[in-house]
C-alpha cells in the first residue's frame, strides 16, 4: 500500500462517515478478495471467511460516525477480521489455529509499514531536494557542503571563499528556510516540534538522504 492509496482511503472513509452508500460499496469492493484470501489462509473455512467479513462491514457502517479515527482501512480491516476469525474458532474449540492467526498478522502489518516508511523516505528526498534547489545559490552551496559532502564549516570557509560566519550564517538561514517549508512540516512528521529539535532531525534527514 502507498502513501497516495492511503490519503484516497481517507478520503473515501470521510464520503462513508457522512453517509455516502456509493463510497462504501467501493471500499467494500476494493478490499472483499484481500480479506477472503486472508481469511480463508488462516481459517480454512470458506463460510466462516465469508460470515465473518460481512459482519465487519456492517458494523463499520454503523459505527461510520466514528470511521475518521482509522488511520489505515486495509490493516483495520484485516485486524478486525483475525478478531473476528478467533472468536468463532474459540467458540469452535479449535484453539490450535490461532498463534499461526497472529504471526500472520504481524507479518503483513510489518510489511505494510515497511512499504510506507520506504516510500515516505523517496518522497521527503525529493521535497528536501526541491526546496534545497530553491535556496539561493550560495545557501545551497553552504548546506550540500556542510551535508552531504560532510565538510567542516572552515573547510567550507575556504572551499566557498567566504569568512567562516558568512558559512554559519548561510547554513543557518537555509535550514531556518526549510523549517518554514509546509511540505517538509508535512512529510516529516516535524512541524509541531521545537526549533532546535527540528533543526537537529532536518540536519540528520539530510544527512540520510545524502548517502542513500
Amino acid at each position: 500500500m502507498t502513501l497516495r492509496q492511503i490519503h484516497k482511503d481517507a478520503e473515501l472513509l470521510l464520503k462513508i462517515k457522512n453517509g455516502d452508500a456509493a463510497s462504501f460499496d467501493q471500499l467494500y469492493t476494493k478490499y472483499y478478495k484481500d480479506m477472503y484470501r486472508y481469511g480463508f489462509k488462516i481459517c480454512k473455512d470458506k463460510e466462516l471467511t465469508e460470515d465473518a467479513i460481512q459482519e465487519i462491514y456492517l458494523n463499520l457502517w454503523e459505527l461510520r460516525n466514528k470511521i475518521d479515527t482509522i488511520r489505515m482501512i486495509k490493516l483495520y480491516l484485516i485486524k478486525s477480521l483475525r478478531r473476528m476469525i478467533i472468536r468463532q474458532l474459540v467458540s469452535k474449540n479449535k484453539m490450535d489455529k490461532i498463534s499461526c492467526i497472529k504471526f500472520d498478522e504481524e507479518s503483513l502489518v510489518n510489511k505494510e509499514n515497511g512499504m510506507i516508511n520506504k516510500e515516505r523516505g523517496i518522497h521527503l528526498h525529493n521535497i528536501l531536494n526541491h526546496n534545497i534547489d530553491a535556496l539561493p545559490e550560495r545557501q545551497q552551496q553552504a548546506i550540500r557542503f556542510r551535508f552531504f559532502d560532510s565538510m567542516e564549516y572552515d573547510q567550507i570557509s575556504c572551499t566557498m571563499q567566504v569568512n567562516y560566519q558568512s558559512v554559519l550564517n548561510h547554513v543557518h538561514k537555509s535550514m531556518k528556510t526549510l523549517r518554514s517549508s509546509e511540505e517538509v512540516q508535512r512529510v516529516s512528521h516535524i512541524g509541531s516540534r521545537s526549533s532546535t529539535r527540528f533543526n537537529y532531525d532536518l540536519q540528520f534527514t539530510i544527512v540520510y538522504i545524502s548517502i542513500h
